[in-house]
């Protein structure tokens, strides 16, 4: 039972992992055959950016549900940590929408007059350099933070590192959008320099087939990477802790390790 059991959940995380590329997929054939479709999906307030808005929002509350399961087991750090994170994730969900400017009618601040969309939100303040690398550095650690790691340092971490990073399975969820701003921001510029003209024929190609609005996709597949990585981190604290339970109301484990302790 306990193989058939472990069988069904590698499965399932190999589903969860493969989901984000499925839906990359479905979209492009979509964008080829449904241009018009497509576009009414990544618009400004559509689909796509009601999910990036709710999977964020949705996740805030639950990093806030893991920061104090953490400190009741007086892991401060971490605790700190993920209380920092739900702060994070309500902040880029009021972002997203604006803090609501469109659906309350809202004007816009003087003191964000600066805003290249003349939105109430912070983020269209910064460059588009700095934006797209902040979205690189989170979304590629997320990706490949694991990879990355160093032996020590995953060492001294131990399983801590699981509650730090995504599980292989969630990784594919970090990887479109550092993919797209990378492309966006220092692939394009290389191209370019080596194909020239041919390089300008690619990119009007079937009108610009790459355009600004594919990362509302890229975003709203990292908003529930976010999403999914929390609700791991919580499930596992939740089973171990279960782990735990029982291991303390049954005296018959208790000797049984007793017996089996040097």
């Amino acid at each position: 039972m306990k193989e058939l059991y472990s069988a069904a959940s590698f499965a399932v995380r190999q589903v969860v992992f493969l989901t984000p590329f499925c839906v990359v997929f479905q979209l492009v054939c979509l964008k080829i055959a449904r241009r018009r479709f497509y576009w009414s999906l990544v618009r400004e307030d559509a689909l796509f950016e009601d999910l990036t808005f709710y999977a964020y929002l949705f996740s805030s509350p639950l990093a806030v549900v893991v920061a104090v399961v953490l400190a009741s087991r007086r892991q401060w750090t971490l605790a700190a940590l993920y209380g920092v994170l739900a702060l994070g994730l309500l902040f880029v969900a009021g972002e997203e929408i604006s803090w609501g400017q469109r659906v309350w009618e809202l004007e816009t601040p003087e003191l964000l007059t600066r805003n290249r969309q003349n939105e109430l939100n912070l983020h269209n303040l910064a460059s588009r350099r700095v934006l797209h690398g902040a979205y690189i550095l989170v979304a590629g650690i997320g990706a490949f933070g694991r990879l990355l790691l160093p032996r020590p340092l995953r060492r001294r971490l131990g399983a801590n590192v699981d509650l730090l990073l995504p599980r292989w399975y969630l990784t594919s969820y970090f990887f479109p959008a550092a993919a797209l701003y990378v492309y966006f921001d220092y692939l394009s510029p290389i191209l370019l320099r080596w194909l020239g003209e041919s390089y300008y024929w690619t990119r009007t190609w079937y009108k610009r087939f790459m355009i600004a609005r594919d990362q509302e996709p890229a975003e709203a597949l990292l908003a529930a990477g976010f999403a999914l990585f929390v609700c791991d981190v919580l499930l596992r604290l939740w089973l171990a802790r279960n782990r735990r339970s029982v291991g303390a109301e049954d005296p018959g484990s208790r000797g049984e390790a007793l017996r089996r302790s040097p």
